[in-house]
């Protein structure tokens, strides 16, 4: 359920984020999927929020609703897991013409259990943002 969920918002979510080595290396989206994991562990939701490309045009009262939205998600999962400890990217597709990646990512948590989501990220004007 936990996995659905973080699928869930990962995708639902898209990005407009400032400028950063991490999301601005086009041959390596590992990177920057795994800079916007740890946005949403370290609570920076407004940051993870600009990211997504599907709030470039939105409403404040969107981006306010999906701030709420991811803000949910991170209670309920801490409530379920014990903390993240770490955050890795396993494995990265690239796709039409380098354009496009989906990224899987191991969470590993603080009572050693693990699990793997999908991050689809896209490459805009200069950087990788949540599609």
């Amino acid at each position: 359920m936990k996995s659905l969920l973080y699928i869930f918002v990962l995708i639902c979510l898209v990005s407009c984020s400032k400028s950063n080595k991490a999301v601005s290396s086009k041959d390596k989206p590992e990177e920057a999927a795994v800079y916007y994991a740890k946005c949403i562990m370290e609570e920076k939701y407004d940051e993870y929020i600009q990211s997504m490309i599907s709030c470039d045009s939105a409403s404040e009262e969107y981006k306010s609703k999906m701030k709420v939205l991811v803000k949910q998600m991170v209670r309920t999962n801490k409530a379920e897991k014990d903390s993240c400890v770490s955050i890795e990217c396993t494995r990265a597709e690239i796709k039409y013409d380098g354009n496009y990646a989906n990224t899987f990512l191991t969470l590993r948590f603080s009572d050693n259990s693990a699990e793997t989501i999908l991050l689809p990220l896209i490459w805009d004007k200069d950087r990788w943002r949540l599609r």
